[in-house]
């Protein structure tokens, strides 16, 4: 009696692969399955093949991913040496009990083996040996990232828009292909030319993306807030893209609000977590901060997000070395993750390891080059090195990139700032900034700071005194009480350093 393929594809389907690993390896040194060579032993062979793939996956569940690459190869080693095999494969990607594995199937399990093993070239190299007319959605989308990390966006657009014609609801295509600089005129066009009727819920969310893709966080919010009003009530993803479009317009207070939000319906969720944790350690909120490390840390230790929240705590607590470590460890995680690249870069440039950081913040700004952190910490290198020209120009090509905001317009103008004969045009640009964004405290502190350079108190203190009818913060009321000072009316002066320090 042997053991039909049967039998184990039973195993396979019933999700024992445990258990496939140690029958498998048994029954593949059998007389039976050792050697099928001749014309004969076709059955044997067909049956050996599809055999190694089920152990290959046996391998690959139990993280032995180099051995399970080997299996893999060698099922298909042995498939093209039978020619009989071609018309007995077939097209299906999923096993049954009287199909086998196709080719195009194993390449991308071979794919998936050789991303764990951070082997990317290589990787790569698997998925593109698919003959174009051969590759299923899961290849496309999976040669569309590849592409786009190595900064080959032509072939990644194609491969994109293949797995949206194919599947209309693929999201993540929709984004990337988004963030590509594709219109969204075009993406709905590929999302609709199906039978599939999308609900007009699906193409505003689609609408409010393809704005963020292009910085203009505002409109993105109007949409986001009213699908939120009508649709979408408390829904994690929405909030997430809340979350973030307030923080990439600077109002991180009202982007705190929401991921806390998100953070009471589902402590488990990672998206956005990165930049919630950077916000907290921009406002000092240590405590929270080691409680999100520790929660995320709690549901994964695979994922970005833990790390770069244990990073920012370690900043927080002036552990800068161990800040360093779990900086890099996200880094390591996912080399595409963005706010793990800018937070160690960050942390380098606080060490004065500029020329480090530099490196980092350019390759952030290559992977993300809508996002103005990275410009402004690459500015910050530049101008610490005394570099002025190369800060101007990076400030500069973030305006052209981003576009004219209060943020960009900000991070111009502090360039200006450092050059005495340019200060006026400073003045002019943080003005303009303040007509985008009024209440953009980067833009009103600096121009206070410039006023009061010039001796210029009056029109510092009217600066001031219009702020704090609308926001109060320390740093405001402190500015405000030196100005006052500085005019002669240390009463009032006295109050306002007491708010101050209120």
């Amino acid at each position: 009696m042997t053991i039909s393929l049967e039998d184990v594809a039973q195993l396979h389907s019933d999700g024992l692969l445990s258990n496939i690993n140690s029958l498998v390896s048994l029954m593949l040194s059998t007389n039976e399955l050792s050697n099928p060579t001749s014309i004969e032993d076709q059955n044997a062979t067909v049956k050996k093949y599809q055999m190694m793939v089920y152990y290959a996956d046996s391998l690959y569940e139990d993280d032995c991913f180099k051995r399970a690459e080997r299996y893999y190869t060698d099922a298909l080693k042995l498939k093209k040496n039978s020619a009989k095999m071609k018309n007995k494969a077939t097209t299906s990607s999923k096993p049954t009990s009287t199909g086998l594995t196709s080719e195009v199937e194993i390449k991308y399990k071979i794919f998936k083996c050789q991303t764990k093993l951070d082997n990317h070239k290589e990787s790569l190299n698997t998925l593109e040996s698919i003959v174009p007319k051969q590759r299923t959605p899961k290849v496309n989308m999976a040669l569309g990232r590849l592409y786009q990390k190595h900064g080959m966006e032509r072939s990644a657009l194609t491969c994109y828009k293949e797995v949206l014609r194919a599947s209309p609801l693929a999201l993540e295509a929709v984004e990337c292909l988004l963030k590509l600089g594709v219109s969204l005129q075009e993406v709905i066009s590929l999302m609709t030319t199906t039978k599939t009727k999308m609900p007009d819920w699906l193409l505003q969310y689609v609408k409010g993306f393809s704005f963020s893709a292009v910085c203009k966080y505002s409109k993105a919010i109007q949409v986001y807030k009213s699908l939120e009003s009508q649709h979408l009530k408390e829904n994690i993803n929405l909030l997430s893209k809340l979350g973030e479009s307030y923080y990439r317009i600077g109002e991180k207070q009202t982007a705190s609000t929401h991921f806390s939000k998100l953070r009471a319906l589902d402590k488990t969720n990672l998206r956005g977590m990165d930049i919630y944790a950077h916000i907290l350690a921009d406002q000092g909120q240590k405590a929270e901060l080691e409680i999100l490390a520790q929660e995320l840390s709690d549901v994964t230790q695979i994922k970005t997000e833990p790390w770069v929240a244990m990073s920012y705590y370690c900043s927080c607590a002036n552990q800068k070395a161990r800040a360093i470590y779990f900086a890099q460890k996200a880094h390591t995680t996912d080399t595409s993750n963005v706010e793990a690249l800018t937070l160690k870069a960050s942390l380098l440039k606080s060490l004065n390891k500029h020329q480090e950081s530099i490196i980092h913040f350019r390759e952030a700004i290559r992977l993300a080059p809508n996002q103005l952190e990275c410009y402004e910490g690459l500015v910050e290198c530049h101008t610490s090195l005394k570099r002025n020209k190369e800060a101007m120009n990076i400030a500069r090509n973030a305006h052209k990139t981003i576009g004219p905001n209060a943020r960009t317009l900000a991070l111009c103008a502090k360039v200006y700032s450092t050059d005495a004969n340019l200060q006026e045009k400073a003045k002019a640009m943080l003005k303009k900034a303040l007509t985008h964004d009024p209440s953009y405290l980067p833009a009103v502190y600096q121009l206070v700071e410039l006023f009061m350079k010039g001796d210029e108190f009056q029109g510092a203190s009217e600066l001031l005194s219009k702020q704090l009818e609308s926001q109060q913060t320390s740093t405001l009321h402190q500015l405000y009480a030196d100005c006052l000072k500085e005019t002669g009316n240390t009463s009032e002066s006295m109050d306002q350093y007491n708010k101050a320090l209120r």
